[in-house]
């Protein structure tokens, strides 16, 4: 796959319609039905979509490779305008201290194409839970922190990204009997535990099942998988092909119970180039994709 294939599978979900995208992309029909056969080729996929009244519609392999196409397209246009706007060759070093979740399922992409903006910049990153990585950011031992929760700071921090919370199991759970059912917990930070133990009083007056406690939340949900019971995980855990029942914490007003999710900077660091350039992106870049 390349630029033009990103194009056609991100307009044909947009448009619905083959003549349409073949008019707005300048290729003709056939062109874009071979190019369309070769990647059904290449990924060993038998329809990437099909028709129905409403015209185009992708199976589940096909709206996987939309979704990548369109995050591709995107990592493209923020390199091309980051270039464009690129005048002086930032260098050093930039300590970072992220969050555990957030640094296993959202950091990679983004350091990623960082690094092929700034290859010269060396990134020491640590992680921990939200309350250690706050610690480190209080002592300067970090420039920069990436914390989840509501936490007390003084110098600026940035908004990235709000994460809603999940139940998740193999089976369709009623969440009338959800206290009859098994719950697997990790070690979560404080606040996470709090939010979740707010939302559990506000709607049951037993206290949960609990049959087992783990360390980290990838073991949370393998436990999951083999059947062994419910867990309550971050959204920022999930992936499309985890294949688990969701259900989503909801408050009393119906409205999803959500954490932010932060990035601290020290008013101090503020003249350290490479840091600034690093805050700059993480603040604009789409997390969410």
């Amino acid at each position: 796959m390349d630029q033009t294939d990103w194009n056609i599978l991100n307009l044909l979900s947009q448009n619905k319609n083959m003549t349409k995208t073949a008019e707005e992309l300048y290729i003709s029909q056939p062109a874009i039905s071979y190019r369309l056969q070769n990647i059904e080729k290449e990924f060993s996929i038998e329809k990437l979509f099909y028709r129905d009244n409403n015209g185009i519609v992708f199976t589940s392999e096909g709206r996987h490779l939309v979704n990548y196409s369109q995050r591709m397209l995107g990592e493209y246009s923020l390199i091309k305008n980051t270039l464009l706007n690129l005048n002086d060759d930032v260098t050093g070093t930039v300590r970072l201290g992220v969050s555990n979740n957030f640094a296993l399922y959202k950091l990679p992409s983004a350091i990623r194409i960082f690094k092929t903006l700034y290859p010269k910049v060396y990134i020491e990153l640590i992680t921990g839970l939200s309350k250690d990585i706050k610690k480190l950011m209080e002592s300067g031992d970090i420039h920069l922190g990436i914390v989840k929760g509501s936490y007390k700071w003084s110098d600026k921090k940035y908004l990235l990204q709000k994460e809603n919370q999940y139940i998740i199991s193999t089976q369709n759970i009623k969440m009338s009997k959800l206290p009859n059912y098994p719950r697997i917990e990790y070690n979560a930070d404080l606040l996470f535990k709090r939010k979740v133990d707010d939302w559990w009083k506000a709607n049951y007056n037993e206290k949960p099942y609990y049959i087992m406690k783990v360390d980290k939340v990838e073991i949370c949900k393998n436990m999951v998988r083999e059947g062994l019971g419910y867990a309550i995980i971050p959204g920022i855990c999930l992936a499309d092909n985890d294949d688990l029942y969701t259900h989503t914490l909801l408050d009393n007003n119906k409205k999803n119970i959500v954490r932010d999710i932060w990035i601290y900077t020290h008013n101090k660091h503020s003249y350290i180039t490479c840091v600034n350039t690093l805050t700059r992106f993480l603040i604009n870049y789409d997390f969410d994709n």
